[in-house]
């Protein structure tokens, strides 16, 4: 079986166009790739920004809120006679104004003479008796009120959950104070539940949001199993630290080094790779002031939706039926603009070869075809002429020879008519 020269050329554009299509899919593919990594750099940066505002306008309106409590005449007047009824009276009635403006509606004072603690939200009736007294000494529990009591600052932030109120609350701890004196703490609580709902809400496949404090423990994550229980004198177990998230080794240094960057340059995230139980992620962080947390995002880029996959399905879709159709009409040229006329040569040199030299080749193209169809019709016409006047010239010498020849018959005829005479002569 032979292949023509239509045969060829399709076999041919056909292998051109797969390996076009090969580099153009390997192409595509590196370009994807790094369209991915250049979009989830800048996704990370963004989510880990906007999570940042998302819980930073509440929590600072509430600590806000709470800082303006701890200057309340009514509320350190009382602490400083917590007997006294009408003290009291004012400074309940000071503390529900306050709770009234908290997102979550609730308010606690803890006075650091009786270390009674003073709470009440919108679950329990209204009361102006301690829900019960601290005990440092005799419950670790509660042995974070004496260090926070004692801190440096003005206030402490901490997620922990309380036993005797049986809440766990994002807490805000103030230090309520009269001169150098101590009086207590004042300040609110967010749920939990609700934060970590606001927190991680809108938080796409692929994309960990957490938040950690200075020391790293884990405040806020999707997994509440990650959370730290954590008062301000007790420390984290390992596996509720940013560490237990990250490989050891390199990448637990370059999330440090991130870390101590943003929180010298506030606001900012600028994400870097790391590896996280052994997969490329890109790793945000921005560091909040005020509450000195950290708002992190772990963004995976092989499962993080960074690119819409049905919109990358119909753009190959429309690139292979591009690429198709691009394909047909290159065959149809090609076949049009260059075999159609080959193949009509060949017919005509097959048709002067039988002996048919009126053949129709057009000229009238402006290129080498069209110059070699001119070239061909010529010598077809010039064979033409010659084997004409060749058929003329053999003509001609059989007409010459057929009258040579009956001169010669007649020659002859005469000749034997003489001999024959002769021969009767010599007999008679």
């Amino acid at each position: 079986m032979t292949f023509g020269l239509r045969s060829k050329i399709v076999t041919a554009l056909v292998l051109v166009c797969i390996c076009v299509l090969l580099l153009a899919a390997l192409f595509a593919d590196r370009a994807l790739d790094r369209l991915r990594a250049d979009l989830g750099v800048a996704y990370a940066r963004d989510v880990t920004l906007l999570k940042q505002a998302r819980i930073t306008a509440p929590l600072m309106r509430d600590l806000a809120l709470s800082l303006r409590m701890a200057d309340s005449d009514p509320i350190r007047e009382w602490l400083k006679d917590e007997a006294h009824p009408d003290k009291r009276a004012r400074a309940f009635r000071e503390m529900e104004g306050y709770r009234a403006q908290f997102a979550s509606r609730s308010a606690f004072v803890i006075s650091a003479h009786s270390r009674h603690y003073y709470f009440n939200n919108p679950r329990e009736p209204i009361s102006d008796q301690p829900r019960y007294t601290l005990d440092p000494e005799q419950k670790p529990s509660d042995r974070w009120f004496p260090s926070v009591l004692d801190m440096p600052g003005l206030y402490d932030t901490n997620v922990s959950y309380d036993t005797e109120l049986q809440v766990a609350n994002v807490w805000m701890n103030v230090l309520m104070r009269d001169g150098e004196q101590r009086l207590g703490l004042v300040g609110t609580g967010l749920e939990l539940d609700q934060f970590l709902q606001d927190f991680t809400r809108d938080a796409q496949v692929g994309v960990t949001p957490i938040i950690i404090n200075g020391d790293a423990t884990i405040l806020a994550h999707p997994d509440r199993h990650r959370i730290a229980n954590q008062s301000a004198t007790q420390t984290a177990p390992p596996e509720q630290r940013l560490w237990a998230l990250l490989d050891p080794g390199s990448s637990q240094a370059q999330a440090q080094a991130a870390l101590t960057r943003a929180r010298q340059q506030p606001g900012s995230a600028l994400p870097i790779r790391l590896q996280v139980e052994g997969r490329d992620v890109l790793f945000a962080a921005s560091y909040i002031p005020d509450l000195q947390w950290y708002v992190l995002s772990l963004v995976d880029l092989d499962t993080a939706r960074l690119l819409d996959d049905r919109q990358l399905g119909l753009f190959g879709l429309s690139a292979a039926a591009l690429f198709l159709t691009a394909t047909g009409l290159l065959a149809y040229l090609v076949n049009r603009l260059i075999v159609a006329p080959l193949l009509a040569l060949k017919n005509s040199a097959q048709a002067i070869a039988g002996g048919h030299y009126a053949v129709d080749l057009p000229s009238d193209r402006r290129d080498e075809i069209g110059e070699l169809s001119a070239a061909f019709a010529s010598m077809a016409g010039q064979i033409r002429k010659h084997t004409e006047e060749l058929e003329s010239t053999v003509q001609a010498r059989t007409a010459e020879l057929v009258e040579a020849n009956t001169v010669m018959a007649a020659a002859n005829a005469r000749i034997a008519d003489s001999i024959s005479y002769a021969s009767r002569i010599q007999q008679a």
